[in-house]
Parts: structure tokens; C-alpha cells; sequence
């Protein structure tokens, strides 16, 4: 006999993310270099509101700038050789 489970409908519902899928964390600011968040909130970023979210969004080029990340390639500006990243 086969059992059938209702499927739970996926929602269209949609997350903003500024994640550019270069995650890693710069030791010396604790800010990922691709997106800029911080670890908590990046831990904190499902459970969190939109409108939190885009309060976040909207500081990130300025944290970026501040810590000298380039968002488009997630360096330090002005790091010397690209390869020892």
C-alpha cells in the first residue's frame, strides 16, 4: 500500500540578499569579503524581516568601502599580489 504526504506548496515569497557567493571572512574587520555582512548577521539573516534586510543592504557599500573590499572581486584594495589572497 502507498502512503501519500501532502506537499507543502512553495511560496513565491522572496528573500533580499546582497550574497554574491564569494563568503569568506576578513579576519582583521570580521566582515565577509563578498557581501559585507558580519557573521551574526549573516547567521541571523533567514529569521530576520525585509525590512531589517534592506536596512542591512543599504549600509554595505559604505561598510565595503570603509574596510576596503571591493564588492565586484571580493579583494582588499591595495593588498599587494592577488595571489597570496
Amino acid at each position: 500500500m502507498v502512503h501519500s504526504t501532502p506537499v507543502a506548496r512553495q511560496s513565491s515569497i522572496t528573500v533580499s540578499s546582497p550574497c554574491i557567493r564569494l563568503c569568506a571572512i576578513d579576519g582583521a574587520t570580521g566582515l565577509c569579503r563578498g557581501c559585507g555582512r558580519t557573521l551574526d548577521e549573516i547567521a541571523a539573516w533567514g529569521g530576520l524581516s525585509e525590512t531589517a534586510r534592506l536596512a542591512i543592504i543599504a549600509h554595505l557599500p559604505e561598510r565595503r568601502a570603509r574596510a576596503g573590499h571591493t564588492p565586484r572581486d571580493g579583494g582588499v584594495q591595495g593588498s599587494g599580489s592577488r595571489g597570496s589572497e
